[in-house]
Order: structure tokens, then C-alpha cells, then sequence
């Protein structure tokens, strides 16, 4: 059976969630998010391992969360020079985001707070910023 050239979703996992809210909340609740990436490559492994942090406000804030996904993948050793483009083309980054979204929507709903809408990302801007800024970025657009 001949094998497939392909670039491979192995599993994602959430390494981490918190969420924390005061009881008395204020009117007007603001809410920035904030978007990290780190990647890890094994060249000698064809392995690639993505960590997507997402922060909403920062700890002192009436409303806090942060949630943490690994994405590993793995590449068939024909395509490992097309690491860096699969990794610059944000396509790790783009299948990562939907988890983010649905456990920070999961956390605001559960918490009896206003609905919590991700904005959508544009993610060829967002990896630029993250060039730029050390793998962080906020998220621009009203959440």
C-alpha cells in the first residue's frame, strides 16, 4: 500500500481552563482578548506541536478567562521542508480556533453572563502582529 503525502491532525487537548467572575458585576463589562501561539517542531520526528492560549481581561478584572489547546500534527517525511509554510500559512492556528471560541462561549453562558462573541480573526493580520509582539496578539473587533 503505498503511503500518503499528507499532513496529519493528530489530536487536540485542553491543557488548561480558568474562569473566574465577582458576584456584583458592573454595567459595562469590557472584554479584550488576547490570542498567544507557540509551536514546537521535531524535525527528526516529522511531529509539530501548536499551543494556542486565549486570555479574555486580565486577572484583576471583574470577568477573567483563559484557555489553553494543544494541537499536535504530524508530516509524512516526503513533506517535511513544508513545515514552515504550513506553520506561516496559519492553517494550525485556524483549526485551533473554533475550540477557543466554543469554551469560552461555554464558560460566559454557564456563568449567567451576556453572550460572549468572538470576533472573527483574520488570521494572515493576527500572525503578522504576532510576529511583531512575541506570539501575542490582541484580537481586534467588539466582543
Amino acid at each position: 500500500m503505498k503511503a500518503h503525502k499528507l499532513i496529519k491532525l493528530e489530536v487536540v487537548l485542553m491543557a488548561s481552563s480558568e474562569f473566574k467572575r465577582i458576584a456584583n458585576l458592573p454595567d459595562n463589562i469590557p472584554l479584550n482578548l488576547t490570542l498567544q501561539m507557540n509551536n514546537q517542531r521535531s524535525k527528526t520526528h516529522g511531529r509539530l506541536v501548536t499551543e494556542l492560549i486565549a486570555t479574555v481581561n486580565d486577572k484583576s478584572s471583574p470577568v477573567y478567562a483563559t484557555v489553553k489547546f494543544i494541537a499536535q500534527f504530524t508530516i509524512s517525511p516526503e513533506l517535511s521542508e513544508k513545515f514552515e509554510s504550513f506553520i506561516e500559512s496559519g492553517k494550525n492556528l485556524e483549526i485551533l480556533i473554533p475550540y477557543v471560541r466554543e469554551e469560552l462561549q461555554s464558560r460566559f453562558q454557564k456563568s449567567a453572563l451576556p453572550p460572549f462573541v468572538m470576533p472573527m480573526i483574520e488570521t494572515d493580520r493576527l500572525l503578522k502582529e504576532m510576529k511583531g509582539k512575541k506570539k501575542e496578539a490582541p484580537v481586534k473587533g467588539k466582543t
